[in-house]
């Protein structure tokens, strides 16, 4: 470039920077601030600006948008110049060099930065450029190795922050040396856990606990308010059970010092949230009949959903054939549904009719913590059901294979719990019913998961409902069910 040469319009290009020294971040306006006085001083004016926020340009697979753009402008060929706050800006990696160089040769733009000047049109300074490029590279590449060597000693040795970085998560606050347990955090993350896994949707839990902060990182650090997205993370994130992980999220140890949830409570919010579908609130009671209700066309079990009645604001709830389940349909034929209402209404008379035979009476006879533990137990066991097939379902339509080794393990969690409930109802089947005593049902007060261990008692399940033929002349949901009494 000759001393007296000037260049107007020119693109410029800025990435958020860390100083080789201190390690101070040199933000985005701070470069442009730099190059605009470069400008002003040589006589060039500067004209569209591109920019990335990202920190780190190593990696080829990731996109940067304002660096995509940035070529895009150069490659139109209306600029014989370019501006960057430095070249190691523009060459972290070698598919952006060549790019950048065979865009600079095609057009003989040259390269305006701080601390020296390219022109990319000539032989001799790309090869220049090129060396610059593999010393910088081999910068990120050194630092990078010594950040993942620093990283699996901290894991070795068990320290959360290291292993991590950042401010304290949630039930988490800062050590001497590592995080340590908060006890007002974890307390929160308990009773949050407690109530997630009783089935309450995590928005209403957010709510009733009230606000809450995480604790502050440091003295000129403060603690961030708690929202649901926060609170949703801590309950399935692996460091608040203690659990150290590796760059791909597999488990490798436990901190000394654990975390502020215990590892089975954590497990059992891993498969909760791991099963429910994206986007979607969990119903809590609404579809309690579920579990025991059977497509009689294809035999897979129904699920709960709202419709929307065509041309009004109101909706109605119905079972169908609509979500796979484990061991009954991968693919379900969506020609089953009936009305929820009708369904909860006939199988209330079922259990009334129940209640005045002997095998009520006999059931009526068990001790009430038995009987509560049951319908407890039952109620659970239909939860991990639903929740493993939505998991293999999943698992089906993934093909990452850390993605879905995560969701093999969460399929193991969610097995295990099945086989620990299975094996405690095995155990209450064997108390013996004593002499009958008189039944009180009192049906609208009970809660949605002795509903379901009641009906379990008084008619054969599964119920298959039967398909119904739609239109004015639909069957009734009594025509569709045919119930047995046990």
């Amino acid at each position: 470039m000759n001393a007296q040469q000037t260049y107007q319009d020119i693109p410029a290009y800025a990435r958020l920077s860390r100083k080789s020294r201190g390690g101070q971040i040199e933000s985005v306006p701070l470069q442009f601030a730099t190059l605009d006085r470069l400008a002003a001083y040589s006589g060039h004016s500067i004209g569209p600006r591109f920019d990335d926020k990202a920190l780190s340009a190593w990696d080829e697979t990731v996109e940067r948008k304002g660096w995509e753009a940035f070529l895009a402008e150069l490659d139109t060929g209306a600029h014989r110049a370019a501006m960057s706050y430095h070249a190691d800006r523009l060459s972290r990696n070698g598919q952006d060099t060549e790019r950048l160089l065979s865009v600079g040769a095609r057009w003989g733009i040259v390269l305006i930065t701080p601390e020296g000047v390219y022109d990319l049109g000539n032989d001799d300074s790309r090869a220049m450029f090129r060396m610059l490029a593999a010393m910088t590279i081999n910068q990120s590449d050194a630092g990078s190795r010594r950040a993942r060597n620093h990283k699996a000693e901290a894991r070795r040795q068990g320290n959360l922050r290291i292993t991590h970085g950042g401010p304290p998560p949630l039930g988490f606050r800062q050590g001497r040396d590592d995080w340590e347990v908060d006890p007002a955090g974890a307390e929160y993350l308990n009773e949050a856990a407690r109530r997630v896994l009783a089935g309450e949707p995590i928005e209403a839990v957010h709510r009733d606990l009230g606000p809450i902060t995480t604790s502050p990182a440091g003295p000129d650090s403060p603690g961030r308010p708690v929202s649901v997205k926060m609170l949703r993370a801590a309950l399935v994130r692996p460091v608040s059970a203690g659990l150290i992980t590796d760059t791909e999220g597999a488990e490798v140890g436990v901190a000394e010092q654990g975390g502020p949830l215990d590892e089975p409570t954590f497990r059992k919010l891993q498969v909760n949230f791991g099963s429910r579908k994206r986007g979607r609130p969990v119903e809590t009671g609404r579809y309690w009949a579920g579990p025991v209700l059977r497509c009689g066309k294809c035999g897979n079990q129904l699920t709960g959903e709202r419709v929307r009645r065509r041309g009004t604001d109101q909706f109605t709830d119905y079972y169908a054939c609509k979500n796979p389940h484990k061991g009954l349909q991968p693919h379900p034929c969506h020609g089953c549904s009936v009305p929820a209402e009708d369904v909860h209404a006939l199988l209330a008379d079922a259990v009334m009719a129940f209640a005045e035979t002997p095998a009520a009476r006999r059931a009526a006879a068990r001790g009430p913590e038995t009987a509560a533990r049951r319908a407890e137990l039952d109620a659970q066991l239909a939860d991990l059901l639903d929740q493993s097939a939505d998991l293999d379902a999943k698992r089906l339509r993934i093909r990452q294979p850390v993605a879905r080794a995560r969701y093999d393990a969460l399929a193991a969690e969610a097995e295990a719990m099945i086989g620990s409930i299975e094996a405690e109802l095995a155990e209450l089947e064997r108390i013996e019913a004593e002499p009958g005593v008189p039944v009180v049902i009192d049906w609208d007060a009970m809660t949605p998961a002795e509903k379901l261990a009641t009906v379990a008692e008084a008619v054969e399940t599964p119920i298959v409902v039967q398909p119904g033929n739609g239109g004015g002349a639909a069957l009734s949901a009594a025509d569709r069910i045919d119930l047995t009494p046990r």
